[in-house]
């Protein structure tokens, strides 16, 4: 059934892939062996035994509703499950399920263990469960509440790419964060996102991005002030030609880093220019719609079932 990459959204889904898994094991199982074989007795009983059917059926149903947000939840392809973020030799590995592959001498993820955490994906609640990890190092930063992760993302992370108006960012990330009414479900602002990964050369780093945790798609932001990003320096010396081919370059290169991120890795990057970094504030309440998603219909019903399950409904209304 692939449980661990397939995202099953209905219980109707679980027990229809459950029983077409079942009958494939049958086909593939050599006809001398069918007499002996469980799952040829199973198929059996299945077919002659109606109680059996809607035990098994009931069975499969109750099964999925029990692991609901493992199985429908959508999970990310293994590329994405391993982020690579921050400065050359300040570089930090994000992982969903991390472990050290000692013959590698690297880290990885633990595929098996993908669908199972207890986290929302790529939120606050799933750095503090996975920590951060070192590269090619048996190395890993945890974080023990979430004021020790606020304090390193904005003191270490974001502090290292020596940016005011990042900074000016973090700033109120944090202070959002601190006021959230539930801050382990607030989706990270992942700093300083790494175009190549582990390579040591570079081609490009995102000032920020940030994942839907239930749908996963992503959204970057480039923090693009003129000083940086474009000026240019001892124009007095060259031609109007040579200053035109560095601006042209220049534009070409910043063009080029937002398609980049979005044909490899399906970014799409939102630019912030100087007219609108003059107003952090209002940066950030462009950002801060994409920190408050929204589960989808089918978690928050169930999610309701719940609560009016676990109601006292003899207990006095608070």
């Amino acid at each position: 059934m692939n449980v661990k990459e397939r995202c099953i959204q209905t219980s109707d889904e679980f027990v229809s892939l459950y029983l077409d898994a079942m009958a494939n094991s049958v086909r593939k199982s050599p006809l001398e062996n069918r007499g002996s074989d469980t799952l040829c007795l199973l198929t059996k009983w299945y077919q002659e035994e109606p109680a059996f059917q809607q035990y098994l059926e009931l069975f499969l149903e109750r099964t999925f509703l029990r692991h609901y947000n493992a199985y429908a939840r959508t999970k990310p392809a293994d590329k994405d499950a391993i982020l690579w973020i921050g400065e050359n030799n300040a570089d930090y590995g994000l992982l969903v399920t991390p472990r050290f592959n000692e013959s590698l001498q690297d880290w990885e993820n633990d595929k098996s263990e993908i669908r199972r955490l207890n986290a929302d994906y790529f939120t606050v609640g799933h750095v503090l469960k996975s920590g951060l990890v070192v590269p090619g190092k048996d190395k890993q930063f945890n974080f023990a509440n979430i004021e020790e992760y606020l304090k390193f993302f904005e003191d270490v992370l974001v502090r290292n790419a020596g940016s005011r108006h990042q900074d000016a960012v973090a700033q109120r990330y944090v202070r959002f964060v601190r006021e959230s009414t539930a801050p382990l479900s607030v989706p990270l602002l992942i700093p300083e996102l790494r175009y190549l990964g582990r390579e040591k050369k570079h081609k490009y780093r995102l000032d920020f991005c940030v994942i839907d945790p239930y749908s996963l798609i992503k959204i970057g932001f480039e923090l693009s002030p003129w000083s940086t990003h474009g000026q240019l320096r001892g124009t007095n010396k060259k031609t109007v030609t040579a200053v035109n081919d560095e601006a042209r370059q220049n534009f070409e290169y910043e063009i080029k880093k937002c398609e980049s991120y979005f044909e490899d890795y399906g970014i799409h990057v939102s630019v912030f220019t100087d007219d609108d970094l003059k107003n952090p504030d209002g940066v950030f309440r462009k950002i801060e719609k994409y920190l408050r998603p929204e589960r989808r219909a089918t978690q928050l019903r169930l999610h309701s079932r719940d609560r009016l399950m676990n109601l006292d409904v003899l207990a006095e209304v608070s």
